[in-house]
């Protein structure tokens, strides 16, 4: 948001006998609009003296009605207070019409406590006062000086802080350590007193805060402001940092949890970690080797021939007769591999045994000739 801040405009202003009326009216049409037009603020604040004396010339009136009738018409809401120079009752003519229309002008102290919420923000428009008339509000006869009056008015206002929206203070005061200037008159001055401690409890409004932790509280991340006597309460979006993701039984997906509680499940793409030789490589195989996917509770595995590890081909033994030659038959023989593997192959009878054979046959041949 984009807010723009003026204050003590001091509309009829007479500075050494001369009216400065020209330079305000040249000021509001020359500078002040063509900057609402560039600017487009969400709002603008006005902190007090609009007009030098209470009983404002009829000059200063017209300017001032020019400058409300102006914002109108751009749909640019204002907040107003009076200052020390204002006439609350005179200034606040018609300020319930035109709250209607988004100006706000607040002269009264019942009124300051009650924000006016433009946005996400909270804006307290604290008018000037007399702390007499701050006592008297409160209902405190202990506060003394400007400081403590000040100080117990952002006491109450904290009250109706809303954590989710930023806190802006208007009001209109004279700061201790401040130095006057030929625009103001030393009797106001004197009159509106000094703030000094009450307005180090204000500095909360418009410092950089030193914010701590940021903890998940109703689907927000909240913060506490950790300056000294400081109960500011910042909060912004709670953004899902989705971890620990954990692969579903499926083995297709996998479900990671943020801070708050909330899941996100998601399509698993399995990731194999180092491949290991499973040792299972023999004479006509080649080896594999395996992987497991490195997702959390997923356990899949990947197995894939080992380049490393092929085949080696059968290593035999001599052949060895199986002892199964007959008279009439041939024999077998065998050969063994390590793996287990074996060969067996016609061995043929012994020539002895073919030779006798031979003979016999040749020899009952011969008896029936």
């Amino acid at each position: 948001m984009q807010i723009l801040h003026i204050a003590d405009l001091h509309f009829g202003r007479l500075l050494y006998g001369r009216s400065l009326m020209d330079d305000q009216r040249h000021f509001v049409r020359q500078s002040l609009l063509p900057a609402l037009d560039a600017y487009k603020p969400d709002a603008l604040l006005i902190a007090g003296d609009l007009y030098d004396r209470q009983i404002a010339s009829v000059d200063a009136i017209h300017l001032f009605d020019e400058l409300i009738d102006a914002l109108c018409e751009r749909s640019i809401p204002a907040v107003i207070i009076s200052g020390n120079h204002d006439s609350p009752d005179r200034i606040a003519v018609g300020k319930s019409l035109l709250a209607r229309h988004g100006i706000h002008i607040i002269t009264e102290l019942k009124d300051a406590f009650t924000p006016v919420e433009i946005g996400n923000i909270q804006i307290f428009p604290l008018p000037y006062f007399e702390n007499a008339q701050m006592r008297d509000f409160l209902g405190d006869e202990t506060l003394r000086g400007a400081g403590a009056c000040m100080r117990a008015a952002v006491e109450k206002m904290e009250k109706a802080f809303d954590s989710a929206k930023k806190h802006v203070l208007v009001t209109h005061c004279f700061a201790a350590g401040a130095s006057t200037s030929d625009s103001e008159s030393r009797l106001f001055v004197g009159g509106a007193g000094e703030s000094n401690d009450g307005l180090m409890q204000l500095r909360r409004f418009h410092t950089e805060h030193i914010w701590g932790e940021y903890k998940l509280k109703n689907n927000q991340m909240v913060a506490e402001c950790l300056c000294e006597g400081c109960r500011y309460i910042d909060s912004k979006e709670h953004i899902h940092n989705f971890q620990n993701y954990i692969v579903n039984e499926d083995k297709q997906t996998e479900t990671g949890v943020c801070d708050c509680g909330e899941t996100h499940t998601r399509p698993h793409t399995h990731v194999f970690g180092d491949y290991t030789y499973n040792k299972d490589a023999d004479c006509e195989k080649n080896g594999t080797m395996t992987a497991v996917c490195t997702g959390k509770s997923c356990g899949v595995t990947d197995t894939v021939n080992d380049p490393n590890h092929k085949a080696t081909g059968h290593n035999f033994s001599d052949w060895k007769s199986n002892g199964d030659a007959k008279l009439f038959a041939n024999g077998t023989e065998t050969r063994l591999c390590h793996c287990g593997y074996s060969e067996t192959r016609e061995k043929a009878r012994s020539a002895i045994i073919i030779v006798i054979f031979d003979a016999i046959v040749n020899y009952i041949n011969n008896l029936f000739k």
